[in-house]
């Protein structure tokens, strides 16, 4: 292990967790973190004592990732709810990276079924002709776009790592917008 070269990352309460060691609010930051990796970033939230301002203190190069359908436990905690924390913090280093399609289990490498998309299978109750309640379906669809949307994740995270690990060029010219962009179809990045 090369200890001048520590990165941290995290997914969900992960990421909120890599972000108060990389800096966020200051308080349980660890100087030794050079860079940062979260997925499905928490935005402003009482409940967890997070604040617009809390990200003024992340100074370490930080990539966010969310999708399309990244959803937190209310309603609220959407895409726009998670880019807030790299709208929040300051320029320098930042990237935030959007997938199409993208579910918090997108980037877990996992398929959980409690957030596939919802397609209503109309049944009807042969008793009373009445609707019941829809079924879900699920495809094949959803577990190969998971594949997909995963195998983004894992090379736009490790470019970012020798971007900002390793001072690795190549992986630093990946991370320019126009070239991120064309390497990954459904993928949308916006630097600052």
């Amino acid at each position: 292990m090369d200890h001048a070269r520590i990165g941290i990352g995290g997914h969900a309460y992960g990421a909120f967790t890599a972000l108060l060691v990389a800096g966020m609010n200051g308080t349980l930051s660890d100087a030794r973190v050079r860079a940062a990796v979260v997925m499905s970033p928490p935005g402003p939230s009482t409940m967890r004592g997070i604040t617009p301002q809390s990200f003024a203190t992340l100074k370490v190069p930080v990539m966010f990732m969310t999708g399309t359908n990244d959803r937190g436990a209310s309603e609220s905690e959407d895409v726009s709810w998670r880019k807030q924390a790299f709208e929040n913090s300051p320029s320098g280093d930042k990237y935030f990276v959007l997938i199409d399609g993208a579910r918090s289990s997108s980037f877990t490498g996992q398929v959980s079924f409690y957030d596939v998309p919802i397609q209503p299978a109309t049944t009807t109750n042969p008793y009373y002709g009445q609707q019941q309640v829809p079924q879900q379906q699920r495809g094949a669809m959803v577990f190969g776009n998971d594949r997909r949307i995963f195998q983004m994740v894992k090379i736009a995270s490790l470019a970012f790592w020798d971007a900002y690990l390793k001072s690795d060029t190549t992986a630093r010219d990946l991370l320019s917008t126009p070239k991120f962009e064309s390497s990954f179809s459904g993928a949308h990045l916006t630097a600052k």
